[in-house]
This record gives C-alpha cells, structure tokens and sequence, in this order.
C-alpha cells in the first residue's frame, strides 16, 4: 500500500494516557482512532514508529493544558512538526456539548488536516524569564467573577470587534476553568500554570489579529 504524504496526529493528552487518531492528508480519507498510549518517551516513540510506517510526513497536533509542552519539545527536538492548539480556538459545532478523549483526538486530526487550528507559540525555556512570572500573576486574577472595569471598558471600546471579542471570552472562559479545576482537587499551583498558559493562547489570538506595518 503506497503511504500517504502527511499525516496529521491528534493527541489528547492527559497525566497518565494519551488518546490518539490519526488522518491521512487525502481529504476523503477516514479519520481513524487508534486508541490510548502511554506519556513515556518510548510510548511516543513506538506511535512515532508506527505512524511512519503509514506516511512520509508527519504533524502532530494537540491541545494547550496542564500537561505542559513536554510532548512539543520532545517531538520538535525530534525534528517533527508539532502544533500546540489554544482550547478556545477550536471550531466547535453548535449544541454538541459532549466531549470524550476519542472525539477530542479525532477533532484534532480532522481539524488539522483541514487548516482549521490555530496553533499558538510556545516560550522556549531559554526564553524571557519575567514572563512566566507576569502570566503566573495574571492567572491569579481568575480567582474572581469575569467582569471589566469602566476604565478598562473605555480602552476596549477602541479596539477592532474582533478584538474585544476574544478579550472578552478570555476572563469569561478562565473564570469558568479556573473554577472546574480547583473543584476537580487540582492543586492550585498547577490550576495557575494551566491558566497562565491558556493566557498565552488568547494572547497569540489576539496578536494574530493585528496587521504586520510593511
């Protein structure tokens, strides 16, 4: 059987498992779940192997989490193409609510064969050491209600729509996870990791809609 060009890995990734499908760069292909592997490096190493065998070119793809960027940085170390994803940038179909790791994983590779993601930067460890400390202090303020000031409303108001959008589903979004994750009997160390670096998604988000001066 001739291999595909690319294939695009959706991985949702969790403390203990890694759910996992994939899809061919052949449009009418079939999105296909492969099932659940462990997080060690030779876990990764085995679906590596194994996907290589299916195609020539392989991206993987998977959600910005508590889990950190351990999998990007081993992946890219690697030399494969590996995009992390901002949660709230993921085209969601109206009323489907349900989420499982399957439909996760399958959303993503179908998503990203499709060009429908947004992937987000991910700060190399080497990387400028005050912001992790400012993100870390900002996520704290997820503790309280989303609300805007007067002041602060004054100065969105001059923003581009597409702006204030994203600017306003931020603090609604990481109220609300801040809020599910200290339920969960998260600590709230790793509860404020997991929301600074959300914060950097909607960050990169916003940037994006910014135009580059010639």
């Amino acid at each position: 059987m001739q291999k595909a060009t690319t294939m695009f890995a959706g991985l949702d990734v969790h403390k203990d498992q890694i759910a996992v499908a994939y899809a061919a760069s052949d449009h009418g292909g079939e999105v296909v779940f492969l099932g659940q592997i462990g997080t060690r490096q030779c876990d990764i190493d085995k679906l590596v192997r194994r996907l290589q065998s299916k195609a020539s070119t392989l991206v993987f793809v998977y959600e910005a989490g508590p889990c950190g960027y351990v999998r990007y940085r081993y992946l890219t170390g690697k030399n494969f193409e590996c995009r992390v994803i901002a949660p709230s940038l993921i085209p969601k179909k109206s009323g489907d609510r349900i989420k499982t790791d399957r439909r996760d994983a399958t959303e993503l590779a179908r998503l990203a064969r499709s060009g429908d993601l947004t992937s987000i930067h991910v700060i190399t460890k080497t990387g400028n050491s005050r912001v992790p400390r400012v993100l870390t202090e900002g996520a704290w303020a997820y503790r309280d209600p989303a609300k805007v000031s007067e002041q602060i409303q004054k100065r969105v108001d001059s923003l581009p729509k597409p702006i204030q959008a994203i600017a306003w589903k931020a603090p609604l979004r990481l109220c609300k996870r801040y809020r599910r994750l200290i339920s969960g009997s998260k600590h709230p160390n790793v509860v404020v990791t997991a929301i600074a670096r959300e914060m950097l998604a909607l960050m990169w988000a916003i940037a994006k809609q910014v135009p580059i001066a010639a």
